[in-house]
């Protein structure tokens, strides 16, 4: 279920319909407890910095990275790939769209080398799950 309102809050994004978008995104956590950092809490962290970045809060969003990523951090989050990767992903992207409109070049730069930092990061951790090839 939670997946499939993720899905909505693309859906809505698609649709310039930042307002839903938004309901969605806080319908993701309604009925689950705010302790931990599981698939819900993620999902919810990808969704509302889709939301964020794509309505223009960019300094919300980049906040918002960084009051969430230790808990990201220390969640089983990042041993699955896909997951590790779009996060990491996204906190670049987010570092990207604050520092561009400080309009500081030096910050600029800086986000420039957090993103590439970040996609060098991204790279799959192995072998912390059977699955993994």
């Amino acid at each position: 279920m939670v997946m499939l309102q993720l899905w909505c809050v693309v859906d809505r994004l698609a649709h310039a319909d930042v307002p839903a978008a938004t309901a969605h995104t806080e319908s993701i956590l309604r009925d689950w407890p705010g302790h931990g950092f599981q698939m819900q809490h993620y999902h919810h962290f990808v969704a509302k910095l889709m939301v964020l970045i794509y309505s223009g809060a960019e300094r919300e969003a980049w906040e918002f990275v960084e009051r969430s990523w230790m808990r990201w951090r220390l969640s089983m989050t990042p041993m699955i790939c896909m997951e590790s990767a779009l996060s990491w992903n996204l906190r670049g992207t987010a570092a990207v769209a604050w520092y561009r409109r400080t309009g500081d070049a030096r910050a600029r730069r800086g986000a420039a080398r957090t993103s590439v930092q970040h996609a060098w990061k991204a790279r799959p951790i192995r072998p912390q799950m059977p699955w993994q090839p």
